[in-house]
This record gives C-alpha cells, structure tokens and sequence, in this order.
C-alpha cells in the first residue's frame, strides 16, 4: 500500500472542510511508518485522535504506528495514558465495512489480545489517567465489536 494522500485522510471533496481529518494529514500526511511514528512519539496525548478521523485507507496505513507504540511504549507505562483512547480511535472505524480495514481484522484481534493479556495482571493504582477496569472494558468492547461485525471475514 502506497503513503495515502490527503484524500485518504478525509471525507469532504474540499480536504480542507474535513477540519478533522485535514488536522490528521497535516500531522501524518506524507510520512512513512517510521516518521509517523516518531511524530507520534512526540506528544501521543495530542496526535492519538487523529487515528479517529482519519479515512480507513490511511488508518489502515498508519495502524501499525498503533501497534508499535502499544507494544513498545504503553507496554512500559503499564498500559495507562493512551491505550484507553486509542481503542475508541480503532473503535471508530468499525463495523468492517470498508475492505481496507475488514483486511487488517486479524492484526486487530491480536492487538486487542496482546492488550488485554497486558492488563489482566496490573493492580490499580493511584497516579492512573485511566483505571485499569476503564482501559480493560474498552478493549474488550472493542475486540466484541470486531467480533460480532456483520462484515466479518471469519467466523468466531
């Protein structure tokens, strides 16, 4: 899959009145995986919505920044911060109805598998932008959405 271009980013014909989706291209736009996720890694509090408003083409593209910064970085945090936003940000590309995003449906699930194995053993603590109860429902939520998608491409 080629870099999206600034109309995989949006879903107005003028990119310009998707101010959402404009916001993500002028942060993501044009990047490789490995610059995407730099710029990422530079303030994820602020960059984590974009995934949201991105059009599924690009999310798509940009998903692995997701995948790395959740392995890598999260991971070190105990899951905290971030991770609970960034299940509503994949959240928001489902159902799988586009065939960009019905064909990273495996990558998800494990994603969602790797997470929520991550959470099962932390205990709450104070400090937490987000509780672990919070940040496990969310992505059970989301691995249910994923799951029980009319457009599924495989069976549970």
């Amino acid at each position: 899959m080629s870099v999206p271009t600034v109309e995989d980013f949006t879903v107005t014909e003028k990119p310009e009145e998707d101010l959402d989706g404009f916001s993500a291209w002028k942060n993501f736009g044009g990047r490789s995986l490995d610059e995407a996720y730099a710029t990422f890694c530079l303030c994820p509090a602020a960059r984590q919505e974009d995934f949201m408003w991105m059009g599924d083409r690009a999310f798509v593209f940009y998903f692995p920044v997701i995948d790395r910064y959740l392995r890598e970085e999260e991971r070190k945090c105990e899951f905290d911060g971030e991770t609970y936003i960034l299940a509503h940000c994949i959240g928001m590309h489902l159902p799988l109805g586009a065939p960009e995003v019905r064909a990273v449906e495996s990558r998800l699930l494990r994603l969602c598998d790797f997470v929520l194995d991550g959470v099962q053993g932390l205990q709450e603590r104070g400090g937490r932008s987000r509780s672990v109860h919070e940040v496990t429902s969310a992505w059970r939520d989301l691995r249910t959405m994923i799951c029980s998608s009319p457009r599924r491409t495989k069976p549970v």
